[in-house]
C-alpha cells in the first residue's frame, strides 16, 4: 500500500471544488503566504498545512485525487508552482490497489533545496506535543515552532512550576536542549530517537525523546510523537 501515507495526511472531505492542500512545513511564512495568494488568484481554494510528508515522497511532488474531473487545473497548479521558483519532478494521481483520492483534491509537497527529509529531523520536525510511551506515569512535553516548550509533569504539586515552561534548541543531533525561562542556569537534555510501530491501520514513524537524567517531571519515562504513513 504504497500511498496510504498519503491518502491519510490529505484527510480528503467531501468533493470541494479544485482544492488545493498546500504542505508548508518546509516554506517560510512568506513563501506560503505568496503561493497561496497566487493559487488564490487563479481561483483555487487553499488549505495550508504544517504535516510532514509521507516516507513515500522525498521530493517535492503534485499529487491529486482520482477520476479528476479539470484535468486542465492540474497543469494550472503545476505552471504556478514552477513559476514562482517550485519545479515538481513527481506528477501523479494517487492509486495503489483499492486506495484512491476521490474529488477535485491536488496535494502540493514543496521541499526547498538542500532539504534532506531522511536526514536529522529538523526543528520544524520536533515541534510536536509528545507524549508518555510504554509508562505508567503521563508526563507530556509540548515544542512549538517559536521554540518555546511546556512541560506537562507526571506529578504536578511536586513540579517546580518556573521550570516548566522556556525554549528549546537542538544545539547538535541527536540531543535536545531545553532552558527553564526563569533559571537559566536549569536544563533538560533528552537524547533524540526514531522507531516505527505498526497499528490495526498502518505504519506509525515516531520521534522519540529519552531523558538522559532522573528528572522528577518526566518520571523516568520516554516521550514519543508519530506520524502516520
Amino acid at each position: 500500500m504504497r500511498f496510504i501515507g498519503l491518502f491519510l495526511l490529505l484527510i480528503l472531505i467531501g468533493c470541494s471544488q479544485n482544492k488545493v492542500h498546500l504542505y508548508s512545513r518546509y516554506l517560510s511564512a512568506e513563501q506560503s503566504n505568496q503561493l497561496t495568494a497566487q493559487l488564490q488568484d487563479a481561483g483555487f481554494t487553499v488549505q495550508v498545512n504544517q504535516l510532514p510528508f509521507p516516507d513515500t515522497l522525498q521530493q517535492s511532488a503534485l499529487v491529486y485525487g482520482v477520476p479528476y474531473q479539470h484535468p486542465a487545473a492540474i497543469d494550472q497548479v503545476r505552471q504556478i508552482a514552477q513559476a514562482a521558483g517550485w519545479p515538481l519532478p513527481h506528477v501523479s494521481a494517487i492509486v495503489s490497489g483499492n486506495h484512491s483520492f476521490t474529488g477535485n483534491q491536488i496535494g502540493l509537497f514543496l521541499l526547498p533545496a538542500g532539504v534532506e527529509l531522511n536526514a536529522a529531523p529538523t526543528s520544524l520536525d520536533l515541534a510536536a506535543v509528545y507524549q508518555s510511551q510504554n509508562c505508567q506515569s503521563q508526563p507530556e512535553l509540548t515544542l512549538s515552532a517559536d521554540q518555546r516548550f511546556v512541560i506537562k509533569p507526571a506529578t504536578p504539586n511536586g513540579a517546580t512550576t518556573r521550570l516548566l515552561t522556556g525554549r528549546w534548541q537542538m544545539r547538535e543531533y541527536p540531543y535536545l536542549e531545553l532552558q527553564a525561562e526563569d533559571d537559566p542556569d536549569w536544563f533538560y537534555y533528552l537524547e533524540i530517537g526514531r522507531d516505527q510501530t505498526r497499528d490495526a491501520t498502518g505504519t506509525v514513524q515516531l520521534i522519540t525523546l529519552t531523558p538522559m537524567y532522573s528528572y522528577p517531571v518526566f518520571a523516568g519515562c520516554q516521550l514519543s510523537y508519530g506520524v502516520r504513513n
